[in-house]
């Protein structure tokens, strides 16, 4: 046997690799490791199995290897972060090696899955992540990709309501899982006793028992892969009639208040992130599995394997029945386990963080503020009413692409009407755009701006929009003096339809002054930055986040003109604003603080270069790694800047 391949999709939540420089026939051996976790890779050869474990992404692996070939990988185990843990499996030698990530060494098979299987529950405690809600800064339209992700998963479920219904989505799913499946006899079992006697009303016992449809479900969950979730429709749907009906059975109990504990991973810059969110309100990315018992979680915290830089935290959960409304939905589950499942989108607030016998303990209250928090939202976002397509734009802005594409291009075969699929198409322009395929994104821009010059009236403003995406298309095809005709037009046509404080006016006349710093030209491209932070500024605090780097760049071009005492100010200026809204040790500071350093090294003020450079590095010794890039180059300028003094 030369290698078991697999090339399809990885489902599972973790990747098994398994190299054995011997011929031996596993076949048995591989079917078994299936059966605990199916995507298994095999290898005898050392060139593939390097190959693909560089090749995987965005996946956590699980490595079995002999004593002897473990020196192999271990340039590669050094440099991984996907490479959670390392098992040694010989049966003719029990060895040991004290790499952190080697989890243990072992000459029995059945012990060694039995750790395997421990391993995987483990890993699995990492992947529940949490998302913060800053009310303050998504108030004054400063929106990012984590806030995006808490209102995706609060409107997630609304959007599948709203979602055309698939009467073949059971079907579908299940067709599908039988194909991933095949050969795993363990599994094809299982769904076939899900496709013989599912209903409605057990949807609650199939996610607790933690089958493969609670497992595909929470991967696609926290992949935010839509097309895999409207498959699911039914499933969480039916889930969420589930925990309607027992949780009103626990309001109708003399039970007061529950209080249910959590085990997560986190990373100590995760942890530091939470503690200055204090009182912000939080979300998770998926359901959340608690127990009502809060010395069988520390117990397993005390057992915790930490192969990673993530850290146990214990969350302590209370929720007052009394208080909660039908938007925080929660169940206990029948089984002996004592569990409470939370729906999709429960909110939750952060009442203290603090240690207890070196154990980290955040107190979570339940809050019903979900409806407050997307009224919040809509009120200074009014046209955001339609959350089918405010979904993808959702996911659009948290980088995710690809799974925007796919969205969008699936609502798009129930669309009829015109704004609506004029919308839709623009997001798949975009992501195009953004992923490098300029030729499609051009393209759509084309049929966007042909049918809204049709249109009666013509719609001007979205008109502006489409001509300023087409400049950027011809600015990285480097096409500069098309990408600056269209930028041109796209600030007239907003100059006559827009107000002259609209920010809108503001991206046309930044794009133009981009344009010009990158050809060099400087006194244009200060002319453009300077007409933009004017409206900018009479905005403020509104956008605040964009007249910061609106003034960062406009201090670039003063440097490049020799005006470094100009500069300076300018960077001063935007950092003013930065710590008005963010705490001392927000990541975004770290741009001002180098374009500052920048500036007193050119006024030959090395001394205040220096402690510029410092508060870069107390940034990122709390958010990067003593190996980063970014880290090792500051640490530099402060050695460089310290031989000066």
């Amino acid at each position: 046997m030369n290698y078991d391949e697999r090339n399809d999709e990885n489902r599972e939540n973790v990747t098994i690799i398994w190299f054995n420089s011997t011929n031996e026939n596993l076949q048995v051996k591989l079917k078994q490791l299936r059966e605990i976790n199916d995507y298994v890779l095999y290898f005898n050869q050392f060139d593939q199995c390097f190959s693909r474990i560089q090749s995987i992404e965005n996946e956590t692996m699980i490595l079995i290897l002999t004593e002897n070939d473990f020196a192999k990988f271990s340039s590669l185990i050094d440099k991984s972060s996907q490479i959670d843990s390392i098992f040694l499996f010989d049966e003719n030698s029990k060895s040991s090696n004290d790499c952190p990530k080697v989890i243990g060494a072992y000459d029995n098979f059945q012990l060694l899955c039995h750790a395997i299987e421990q391993q995987i529950n483990s890993i699995e405690k990492q992947f529940q992540t949490l998302t913060i809600w800053n009310q303050k800064n998504e108030i004054l339209k400063d929106f990012s990709r984590q806030s995006a992700e808490f209102l995706w998963f609060l409107l997630l479920k609304n959007v599948l309501y709203q979602f055309p219904s698939n009467q073949f989505g059971k079907r579908q799913f299940i067709e599908k899982c039988q194909m991933y499946y095949q050969g795993n006899s363990k599994k094809l079992a299982e769904i076939n006793d899900f496709e013989e006697n599912y209903r409605s009303d057990l949807a609650l016992e199939w996610f607790l028992k933690k089958s493969f449809v609670s497992k595909l479900l929470n991967k696609a969950l926290r992949r935010k892969d839509m097309i895999e979730l409207l498959n699911l429709r039914f499933f969480i749907l039916d889930l969420s009639n589930n925990l309607r009906k027992q949780h009103e059975k626990l309001r109708e109990s003399n039970e007061k208040v529950v209080h249910a504990y959590k085990e997560m991973k986190m990373s100590i810059e995760e942890l530091n992130q939470l503690k200055e969110k204090h009182e912000k309100f939080i979300s998770f990315n998926g359901y959340l599995v608690a127990s009502k018992s809060r010395n069988k979680t520390l117990a397993s915290i005390s057992k915790s394997v930490k192969t990673s830089k993530k850290i146990s935290v214990l969350l302590e959960i209370q929720c007052s029945i009394e208080d909660i409304n039908e938007k925080t939905l929660f169940a206990e589950s029948s089984s002996n386990e004592k569990e409470i499942l939370f729906d999709l989108g429960n909110v939750f607030q952060i009442e203290n963080i603090h240690e207890e016998n070196q154990i980290t303990m955040i107190k979570l209250n339940s809050s019903n503020q979900q409806d407050e928090i997307v009224q919040d939202f809509l009120r200074i976002n009014p046209k955001e009413t339609n959350f089918l397509i405010l979904l993808g734009k959702l996911t659009f802005i948290m980088g995710c692409y690809q799974k925007t594409m796919k969205y969008f291009e699936q609502l798009l075969i129930y669309q009829k009407d015109l704004e609506t699929i004029r919308l839709i198409q623009f997001y798949l322009a975009r992501s195009s755009h953004l992923q490098g395929d300029l030729k499609r994104a051009k393209d759509l821009y084309d049929q966007i701006y042909d049918g809204l010059m049709h249109s009666n009236p013509i719609n001007r403003k979205d008109t502006g929009e489409i001509l300023n995406q087409i400049g950027h298309v011809f600015e990285l095809q480097s096409n500069y003096d098309e990408a600056l005709r269209f930028y041109e037009k796209s600030l007239e046509t907003r100059e006559k339809t827009c107000s002259s404080d609209d920010p809108d006016i503001a991206i046309s006349l930044i794009s133009i002054a981009n344009l010009y710093f990158k050809r060099q030209k400087y006194n244009e491209a200060l002319e453009h930055f300077q007409r933009a932070v004017i409206i900018q500024e009479k905005l403020f605090p509104n956008y605040f986040n964009d007249l910061v780097k609106t003034l960062n760049l406009m201090g670039k071009v003063l440097l490049k003109q020799g005006k470094s005492s100009d500069a300076l100010k300018t960077f001063q200026k935007a950092l003013k604003i930065q710590e008005d809204f963010h705490s001392n040790d927000y990541p975004d500071k770290i741009d001002t603080f180098e374009n500052i350093s920048l500036a007193y090294e050119k006024l030959k003020i090395p001394r205040m270069a220096l402690v510029h450079y410092k508060k870069i590095l107390a940034i990122e010794q709390k958010y990067l790694s003593t190996e980063h890039p970014q880290r090792i180059q500051t640490e530099k300028n402060i050695q460089r800047l310290s031989s000066l003094k």
